[in-house]
């Protein structure tokens, strides 16, 4: 068995740190070390995304059509992926080529313990 140890702050978030939060637990939840390899087949755990953010940045997703519900978890929109492409920083680019003010610099770490 794999335990798999993770942090979020414990306040409220908002801005540049709620989206680097929440793309991270994209991450997490799929395993990825970037953004660009982040899938919108991969079933993320719905407990996992939750535990990691809170519910409001997890409904936000769902509202703008970003984040589905599928069977035991979530999935992302071909939408979704491109929301979060274009704004991973010193990658994303506006339409006009230049960079996009909401560009986040997203990392986690992941501590895992094999019994």
């Amino acid at each position: 068995m794999t335990w798999v140890t993770g942090f979020r702050a414990d306040r409220q978030l908002r801005g540049k740190e709620l989206l680097a939060n929440t793309l991270a637990s994209f991450l997490a939840a799929q395993g990825r070390r970037s953004l660009p390899e982040l899938s919108t087949t991969w079933i993320m755990d719905a407990a996992l995304l939750e535990s990691l953010n809170h519910s409001t940045a997890i409904n936000d997703w769902r509202r703008q059509g970003w984040l589905l519900p599928r069977t035991g978890g979530r999935v992302l929109t071909d939408q979704g992926l491109d929301v979060i492409l274009s704004r991973e920083a010193n990658e994303a680019g506006a339409k006009t080529g230049k960079r996009n003010a909401v560009n986040v610099n997203v990392g986690y770490r992941i501590r895992t313990r094999r019994f």
